[in-house]
């Protein structure tokens, strides 16, 4: 009969705490998606300067854009070649839309897109689930 008693003057005091902190509220905001993309999964594209296009669910933390896009040569059977470099353009922030630029790309070469997931953040703090992958290729006539 001590030992029950014991143990409920144990608890009694986190019993206490966290009643008297009411109704406490964890609010963990909902994740980022990617809405869309140009060029878009499977995509077939001029060759030339084409800008590279993300649109975003929520208002983006333009700071982590710089990382947030990573646009790679690609085998045709998907194998990294080599990264082609991307710099932010502009980010409309009342369309959470992303413009990318890139070099002049080549006809008829494939490329794979990532939007890191580990890179791009939401205002209010949300991330990616994981990273959003586009395949996509430049036609045969520049």
């Amino acid at each position: 009969m001590i030992e029950p008693l014991r143990r409920a003057q144990a608890i009694l005091p986190f019993l206490l705490l966290v009643t008297a902190c009411g109704n406490a509220e964890i609010v963990v905001p909902e994740p980022l998606w990617v809405i869309d993309t140009f060029p878009s999964q499977g995509a077939l594209i001029p060759a030339g300067d084409v800008p590279v296009v993300v649109t975003f669910s929520a208002a983006v933390d333009e700071e982590t854009l710089a990382d947030a896009v990573l646009l790679e040569h690609i085998s045709d059977s998907g194998a990294p070649i080599d990264v082609v470099p991307t710099a932010l353009g502009e980010y409309l922030e009342e369309s959470h839309t992303a413009s990318f630029q890139a070099p002049s790309l080549p006809a008829d070469t494939a490329y794979s897109l990532t939007i890191r997931a580990d890179a791009v953040k939401a205002l209010d703090g949300a991330t990616l689930l994981a990273d959003v992958v586009r395949r996509f290729k430049t036609d045969t006539d520049p």
